[in-house]
């Protein structure tokens, strides 16, 4: 039995997987970018609210367990506010871009210009 293309290759009309880069961010959320204070008043950093929602859960019994949405527990918990204005005011308060979007930003330019995704992004071609 033949190999078949998966369906977004053969509409591609040329099969050609080094046309295509997956890209993901290293962080598990895209506010894990931004300053956690601007988002909750207290509670250390993003990853020490992550660690006590996922201690959390595992400790708790059926029925009394925080929220599965890490987010919606920070709501609930920490009176977390992911409002549009609140996103805004955040990223507005960093320092620099963070080097990973500079990264993605050079992949989707050499995309438009049509030179190669994995050299932008610095991969092996």
């Amino acid at each position: 039995m033949g190999r078949t293309r998966p369906p977004q290759l053969r509409k591609t009309g040329l099969g050609r997987v080094d046309r295509f880069l997956v890209w993901g961010l290293s962080r598990s959320d895209i506010t894990d970018y931004l300053p956690v204070d601007e988002f909750v008043s207290q509670g250390g950093s993003w990853q020490d609210l992550r660690d006590e929602h996922s201690r959390l859960r595992v400790e708790a019994k059926k029925g009394m367990r925080p929220a599965n949405d890490f987010k919606r527990w920070l709501e609930l918990n920490y009176k977390a506010d992911f409002g549009d204005e609140v996103l805004r005011t955040a990223c507005r308060s960093l320092d620099a871009v963070p080097e990973e979007f500079e990264q993605l930003v050079a992949v989707l330019e050499s995309a438009a210009d049509g030179r190669s995704a994995a050299k932008a992004a610095g991969l092996p071609s």
